[in-house]
């Protein structure tokens, strides 16, 4: 409990002898901290030889006003009457939990802070209650346990070693029945003294144009340039990650017998002519996928396409996803560069989004995860693709189509107007077609 205390009181009213009965006792807080968490005691005293029962006591702070505005005569501080909730709580268990908020400071490198603990009650009888944590980016927060019953302890651990600089939001929120309880974390991350920054990546797309009636659409490509984090040592194995991206579309390559799809992870643009990029392609062959590559202690080479140091990495596709698993992932040390991933060859099918005219139409959008990232680049949705429209657009002039006689006659459109898209045609013409049949 942070900066709890017991405030100093002063009772206005002298103590009351009860039996049976209720009555009201007044204090006045003197060095009360609003900005701080602040506990109070207040004794009860069973006058008797042999006495014994029990007392509920309602605590609550004063004074009471339904004001919320402005005004010249309303006392300040003022409170709003919480008996209602009070009573209803009393009525029928009610979840509690303490503390209400979290926040906490970090800077990088340092040690990772210590687990925080909640305290989880009720104002009556045992609850059930069950206990998640949602954070973006995902990975930094999690809780534990995941379920219980009141009054129990919940441990809370907060990891922002991957965290860049920046304030980072999230939520831990408690459930039983009906009732819910969300419980802010916020972490404030700064760079430490020794200047470390976490290896983190920013991402980017290619914008394409799809054509709505396409199953296998290829899209743009989708890259994230990392920095930071400290180089795998040489001769040490580079630590593995898995690639996931996630599509609001199928994904629709070729799959082939072993499970692997001609969707492609490149590192550092092999091949591409770019300054300082390798010109050799190498694939990682292994039938798992797993390919070991070792450090070479600065970043420098680890993706060089010479034996053992693949640049190359085959995808496995489910759905609206596709994962490229065990990639070894080498950070490249300040002053080298930086770390270049793309994600490229992906097809959709582009016929499940909504068909609208262009600048209203859909854009298949995709995430990616598996890789520290910026919360405004891991979890923001790159647009891959925009402009959906038909590729082929049929419409017809005045009196299209001439009615036909008893006799059967001739069906005839007149300018039939074929409005082409996306690799299609762009013409005009009059067709006449034979008597029907």
């Amino acid at each position: 409990m942070r900066n709890r205390r017991h405030a100093d009181v002063r009772r206005h009213v002298d103590g009351r002898v009860l039996s049976n009965g209720a009555g009201t006792a007044t204090w006045e807080i003197l060095d009360a901290d609003p900005a701080a968490l602040e506990s109070y005691s207040f004794g009860l005293l069973v006058d008797g030889a042999g006495a014994s029962g029990t007392a509920n006591v309602l605590g609550g702070l004063g004074p009471i006003s339904a004001s919320t505005a402005a005004d010249s005569t309303s006392p300040l501080p003022r409170f709003a009457d919480t008996s209602a909730q009070y009573n209803t709580c009393l009525a029928a268990p009610c979840l509690t939990a303490s503390p209400a908020a979290i926040s906490v400071s970090y800077q990088t490198a340092a040690t990772v802070p210590a687990p925080i603990t909640i305290q989880v009650g009720s104002t009556g009888a045992s609850l059930p209650f069950s206990a998640i944590s949602v954070a973006t980016p995902d990975g930094w927060l999690s809780v534990s346990p995941g379920a219980g019953s009141t009054p129990a302890a919940v441990q809370v651990t907060i990891n922002p070693v991957n965290l860049t600089a920046g304030v980072y939001t999230a939520t831990i929120i408690l459930t039983s029945g009906t009732q819910t309880l969300t419980i802010p974390v916020v972490v404030t991350v700064s760079v430490g003294p020794s200047g470390y920054v976490p290896f983190s990546c920013n991402a980017n797309a290619t914008i394409t144009q799809l054509r709505a009636e396409g199953t296998a659409e290829a899209v743009g490509d989708f890259v994230l340039w990392c920095t930071g984090g400290t180089p795998t040592p040489a001769g040490s194995p580079v630590p593995t990650v898995d690639v996931t991206l996630t599509l609001n579309s199928p994904i629709t390559n070729r799959a082939y017998a072993n499970g692997w799809t001609d969707a492609l992870l490149l590192i550092d643009e092999p091949n591409s002519g770019l300054s300082g990029a390798v010109n050799l392609q190498l694939a990682c062959n292994d039938p798992s996928g797993s390919c070991v590559i070792n450090g070479t202690g600065n970043g420098v080479g680890t993706y060089s396409a010479t034996t053992g140091r693949p640049n190359v990495f085959t995808g496995k596709v489910s759905g609206n996803t596709v994962t490229f698993p065990n990639v070894p992932l080498d950070p490249v040390a300040p002053g080298h560069g930086m770390r270049v991933l793309r994600i490229t060859n992906l097809r959709v099918d582009a016929t499940v989004l909504p068909l609208a005219t262009p600048p209203n139409a859909p854009a298949v959008t995709a995430s990616v995860a598996g890789i520290p990232a910026p919360r405004s680049s891991r979890h923001a949705e790159a647009q891959l693709a925009g402009g959906f429209a038909p590729s082929i657009t049929f419409t017809s002039g005045t009196n299209a189509i001439t009615a036909l006689s008893p006799a059967g006659g001739a069906l005839t459109l007149n300018a039939l107007t074929v409005n082409g898209g996306v690799n299609s045609l762009d013409t005009a013409s009059t067709i006449s077609g034979a008597p029907l049949q």
